[in-house]
């Protein structure tokens, strides 16, 4: 049914543009979202609602004044609450990144693992195993240089 309803708004195939928000909301963003509520996993789930309100209360926790790094490439979550709770400076246009916040290199020159040699020291380290969009998962050795570097 979504699938007839989409081809009905953009015969071409092309709807990367009717997802961007705007008023009103495109007809697109409605279909996807009612066939994802319809959809027996995309139901909310606690687990998956909660985890944004636990990284901004870590932050909160540790006050205004800190550094945050996270991997380059990671969750979203992780920028996004830097922001909202004003840990994060201006955003730059040219870099396409915030002020403030130290972006560790994961590519895959570097094994998807930060150099810890050129990260600076922070009070917050965001870093996930395995880590999306990647999937690659940090070796223990890896994981054990990270703690210690923390």
């Amino acid at each position: 049914m979504a699938i007839q309803q989409l081809r009905k708004y953009f015969p071409d195939g092309k709807i990367d543009k009717a997802l961007e928000s705007g008023t009103p909301p495109s007809p697109c963003t409605e279909i996807i979202a009612s066939s994802m509520a319809d959809y027996r996993t995309y139901h909310s789930q606690p687990a998956e609602g909660y985890k944004r309100c636990d990284i901004i209360r870590l932050q909160l926790l540790l006050g205004s004044n800190v550094s945050i790094a996270v991997q380059d490439q990671s969750f979203p979550a992780y920028v996004d609450s830097s922001v909202i709770i004003g840990h994060a400076g201006d955003f730059e246009d040219k870099s396409r990144m915030y002020g403030n916040i130290e972006y560790m290199k994961c590519v895959p020159q570097t094994n998807f693992f930060p150099d810890l040699a050129t990260t600076s020291r922070s009070d917050i380290i965001f870093f996930c195993s395995p880590n999306n969009p990647t999937g690659h998962a940090a070796t223990r050795q890896q994981l054990e240089q990270l703690v210690k570097f923390a």
